[in-house]
């Protein structure tokens, strides 16, 4: 017992020493550090009053994490180049308008961040950051990316919402570990043709852009789980998209589509579909392949019908169908036993429909703007008596 509470001693003891030695190497006082250079590994100064930063930087060789945020930085100066053990940038919420060419000295780089400044631009050199993982620009002023962003082959996030692009290289294409893509709050009018060799992308979100169409190559992008592509000018989706065999969840809101490829059943993994406000008119007949779908929003479109298949989206949880031209609704949906809210506002509905007596299961129901009589809907709610009705 006594060698054992001696062993834990020794534990405890080399654990709060090595807190107490991480706390003495990080600075948050640039003069208190410039007393130690050699000690620094991380030196966060934000709020700070700089404008530009000494040519003292050099000295910190032992640097690992530098953050300098919510300051009125406008100018990093060349020394940077000579912080060969540093990590992690993050230089967010400042005035930078162009960053030096010795960034591409960093070679141990992983993180730049760089969001809410001014920039328009990179230097060729990033390309030396041959560690960099993380890229973090949104809140700048690109216009466009270097060719040379292809050349960050290590890249795995790479955040652009909130910047005036208006279009993406092709050698976006050669980032083969690239995992996440925001391109959100720009005007980009088409993605590039090269998408498909973001083998490892799977995560892409660009809402609010102008894109017009989506390359074929995206079908290539086995891996991607999420696509958000609200408020753009779709009219239509690629066929090749029904290659996306890790499609999760697909959200086209507020884009003048015209129809759901049939191909996109073949997306078996798909468990949320979001599609509203477009010009839909017909869904694929065929839905079969979307047994795990749990949530189909198909409201503000043109559809009349639903077709019988949908009866074999065993585990749809939701499904909102308001603002359509729906007369009536398919019998097989009397075998979605999971399905709990139910929303068919706003049809052309002139009796209810009768597969929804068969469906004691459902949680919320919404009738509102169609043409039933009090009677018919007190009739339902004795036959659904769990089911709250509106």
């Amino acid at each position: 017992m006594l060698k054992s509470k001696h062993g834990l001693f020794l534990f405890l003891l080399l654990v709060g020493t090595s807190t107490q030695l991480k706390a003495q190497s990080r600075y948050t006082n640039l003069s208190k550090a410039l007393e130690n250079p050699n000690e620094v590994e991380e030196l966060a100064l934000g709020g700070t009053r700089y404008q530009v930063l000494p040519d003292s930087f050099a000295d910190f060789t032992k640097l690992r994490v530098l953050t300098i945020s919510n300051a009125p930085l406008k100018t990093l100066p060349p020394s940077l180049g000579a912080l060969q053990s540093l990590e992690k940038l993050k230089l967010n919420s400042n005035q930078i308008s162009q960053l030096p060419s010795e960034i591409g000295q960093l070679k141990q780089l992983k993180v730049l961040n760089l969001f809410r400044n001014n920039l328009s631009t990179l230097p060729t050199e990033i390309t030396g950051c041959i560690q960099l993982e993380e890229l973090n620009l949104y809140s700048n002023q690109f216009y466009a990316l270097p060719a040379e962003i292809g050349g960050l082959t290590q890249l795995r996030k790479l955040q652009l919402f909130f910047n005036r692009l208006e279009s993406l290289p092709d050698e976006l294409g050669m980032l083969k570990h690239l995992e996440e893509l925001m391109l959100s709050s720009n005007q980009i009018k088409s993605l590039p043709t090269t998408m498909g060799g973001l083998e490892q992308l799977a995560w892409l979100e660009a809402t609010d852009n102008q894109i017009e169409f989506l390359p074929a190559s995206i079908g290539d992008c086995q891996k991607l789980h999420t696509l958000n592509l609200n408020r753009n000018a779709l009219s239509t989706l690629p066929a090749e998209m029904g290659n996306m065999s890790g499609l999760v969840s697909l959200q086209v809101n507020q884009n003048p589509l015209t129809s759901i490829p049939e191909q996109l059943t073949n997306c078996e993994e798909l468990k949320r579909l979001e599609a509203e406000d477009a010009k839909i008119s017909a869904l694929p007949e065929d839905l079969g392949g979307w047994e795990k779908l749990e949530t189909l929003k198909l409201g503000k479109n043109q559809l009349k019908v639903l077709p019988a298949s949908i009866g074999s989206c065993v585990k749809l949880n939701n499904l909102e169908v308001y603002y359509n031209e729906l007369k009536d609704l398919p019998a097989t949906m009397a075998n979605l036993s999971n399905l709990e809210t139910l929303s068919i506002a706003y049809n052309q509905f002139e009796q209810i429909p009768e597969v929804l007596f068969k469906m004691p299961q459902l949680r919320t129901l919404v009738l509102l703007g169609n043409d039933f009589s009090e009677e018919e809907i007190r009739e339902l709610q004795l036959a659904l008596p769990n089911t709250r009705i509106r």
